[in-house]
């Protein structure tokens, strides 16, 4: 999964709280800890509310989760993030975040800047660029 330039917000819900999510209730992502599964999951340039918790990730050790695969994400593969702001467009601080990667700027160049950059190996390497 690719998230790119997209906002992570929430809205009224069902229940008698209308759905509401405390701040820093909810992950980026979490595994289902197997070895037939791979956790493979990238956050470009989003804006997130203070609901997401600080440690991004709920991966080994944290809220009693399994260790994600592959365990050690890389640019390439597993829990990857970069360029994240808050609602407002202000940089968070990923050095709180726990078992995932901080893609460079070089890394985002290279495979996410772009839709057609994230879809190029679709279809044998023809690629696709699908708008919104």
């Amino acid at each position: 999964f690719v998230f790119l330039n997209s906002s992570l917000t929430h809205g009224p819900g069902p229940g008698p709280l209308h759905g509401d999510v405390p701040n820093g209730a909810t992950y980026l992502a979490r595994s289902p800890g197997g070895t037939t599964t791979w956790d493979n999951i990238a956050f470009v340039n989003c804006r997130m509310d203070a609901r997401v918790a600080p440690a991004g990730w709920a991966g080994l050790g944290v809220n009693n989760q399994p260790a994600p695969n592959p365990v050690t994400p890389t640019a390439v593969s597993g829990w990857r993030e970069y360029g994240t702001t808050d609602l407002a467009g202000n940089p968070l601080n990923l050095a709180t975040r726990v078992g995932g990667f901080q893609l460079s700027a070089g890394d985002v160049a290279a495979g996410f800047a772009t839709r057609a950059l994230v879809f190029a190996a679709y279809n044998n390497g023809a690629g696709w660029d699908p708008q919104p």
